[in-house]
């Protein structure tokens, strides 16, 4: 792929990305590593429905035959420090998939695809924290099915982190990240960038606005059929997302995340509603 073949794609992202950056979450971010023998752990539920898609042109089209597709699913996300420069991370998820229109209905339950990964602070000091990390992502936990919860295959990443406290001006941080995911066998590999700026409130509340994309590179060595409207062999995607938490305890917090999908190519667009309990220790 040629990113300059997809301007509207990169424009988006620059645009939300600019209004997410200097806009005004919590103090805990992708660059920042934890300290060691400490982890953070996530879990939550998640909600993704969907009725319409990006085509090939970006423009908004409707499902055939009046399909829907939707993904309810139990995440777990943990974060361990090994040292306290190096975290490893796990993240995972049970999911309940269903497809429908007016000639099919095709439904999934089990266990998706695995994330593996080791993150390694480079640098942290009044310039900020910068961090590299290596992901796997494994999809043993199920077998062939109509209807997949992952695309069947390992993809390995490699991401560099930047992340900046902006303390004591106000009380938040931003943190931007650039991925390259290396996608075996057919589908196509892709380029993956996120911006994120958090900020707390009164004693105990805080929030985060962060954008993402997803660039495919165009590199695929054939499109291949899959009833998940998810998982297009090369795709692009623009999404942006908002959540608002509490922190119950020094351990203990809550939060409540919106997902949208706003640009993309060749991928269903829908939102996601998220509800998660936060444990540190």
């Amino acid at each position: 792929m040629k990113m300059s073949n997809k301007p509207w794609l990169i424009y988006t992202f620059a645009a939300v990305f600019f209004t997410v950056t200097t806009g005004a979450v919590s103090c805990f971010a992708g660059a920042w590593t934890m300290p060691q023998g400490k982890a953070y752990v996530k879990l939550s539920m998640n909600a993704y429905d969907s009725d319409e898609s990006f085509n090939a042109d970006g423009d908004e089209t409707d499902f055939e035959q009046n399909g829907t597709f939707e993904d309810k699913n139990l995440g777990l996300y943990v974060e361990y420090g090994l040292k306290d420069n190096i975290s490893f991370v796990y993240s995972g998820s049970y999911k309940f998939l269903e497809k429908k229109d007016d000639l099919v209905k095709r439904e999934f339950n089990g266990f998706s695809d695995m994330d593996l990964a080791v993150k390694y602070r480079l640098m942290n000091n009044h310039f900020g924290v910068v961090s590299v990390q290596g992901l796997v992502k494994i999809p043993e936990a199920y077998d062939d099915e109509v209807l997949l919860p992952g695309n069947a295959q390992v993809d390995y990443e490699i991401r560099l982190m930047y992340g900046r406290s902006l303390y004591p001006a106000i009380p938040g941080y931003i943190n931007i990240e650039g991925a390259y995911r290396l996608r075996d066998d057919a589908p196509a590999d892709e380029m993956r960038f996120l911006g994120e700026f958090g900020v707390d409130f009164l004693k105990k509340g805080f929030a985060r606005v962060k954008a993402e994309a997803i660039v495919g590179m165009d590199n695929e060595d054939q499109l291949t059929a899959n009833s998940n409207p998810n998982l297009s062999a090369d795709y692009d995607l623009v999404k942006m997302s908002m959540t608002v938490g509490c922190r119950i305890s020094e351990i203990w917090g809550v939060e409540v995340e919106t997902i949208r999908e706003i640009a993309g190519a060749k991928v269903s667009k829908g939102n996601t509603y998220s509800a998660a309990l936060t444990y540190l220790y």
